[in-house]
């Protein structure tokens, strides 16, 4: 009585910016869970942090992944989640989200958000970001450069130029344009190794 349960995958249905009224069920081989978060999980700088980088919609799948990858920027997110169905990695399927942190400070509010509410996860960027503690160090792969430099490094530059050409300085469609258009054959091995990390999430 005066219960009402929706569900939904929207992001816009729930409160994000009301961390600790979420709470996650979810299945533990045959039992269920329930992780939430408590309000001393998030120092206060970290918690605004957070919920100023929820603002967005597209990093609200966080809410209802499986399992996530966390990327600093928009570039490596397109990037990845272009390339992943070309390498037969069915993101979707697997329930995992791609999420740019927007920032190599917003690394340590998410994996504490995502610890908290028991979604195992991936991180890949160019260097360990700094303040990391070193207990989630073992969840980061890094590829030592920036994005572009990587790709250059790895004999990508016609592919960077094209992109240029073909799509401007978005840097959305910038990364999704050499996701879709690179050799198969050619994808650098810190970004087929890291792929296949996130495929390997346990599902929960």
């Amino acid at each position: 009585k005066n219960q009402i349960f929706v569900i939904t995958h929207s992001p816009e249905f729930v409160n994000w910016a009301n961390l600790d009224g979420l709470a996650r069920v979810w299945l533990n081989g045959p039992d269920s869970q329930i992780s939430q978060i408590s309000e001393e999980i998030l120092a206060k700088n970290e918690r605004a942090a957070l919920v100023e980088s929820l603002r967005d919609p597209r990093r609200r799948e966080v809410l209802f992944a499986r399992g996530v990858a966390l990327v600093e920027g928009e570039t490596e997110e397109a990037y990845l989640e272009a390339l992943a169905p070309r390498l037969d990695i069915d993101l979707d399927a697997l329930g995992v989200s791609v999420i740019s942190v927007s920032g190599e400070q917003n690394y340590v509010p998410y994996l504490k958000y995502l610890k908290a509410l028991s979604i195992p996860c991936k991180c890949q960027r160019d260097k360990c970001p700094k303040g990391i503690p070193d207990e989630w160090k073992p969840l980061f792969t890094y590829t030592d450069s920036e994005f572009e430099d990587y790709m250059k490094a790895s004999g990508l530059e016609v592919l960077l130029e094209q992109a240029k050409d073909a799509v401007g300085t978005s840097k959305a469609r910038w990364g999704r344009y050499c996701g879709e258009k690179i050799d198969i054959t050619k994808v650098p091995p810190k970004h087929r190794e890291f792929l296949g990390l996130i495929a390997s999430l346990p599902s929960r």
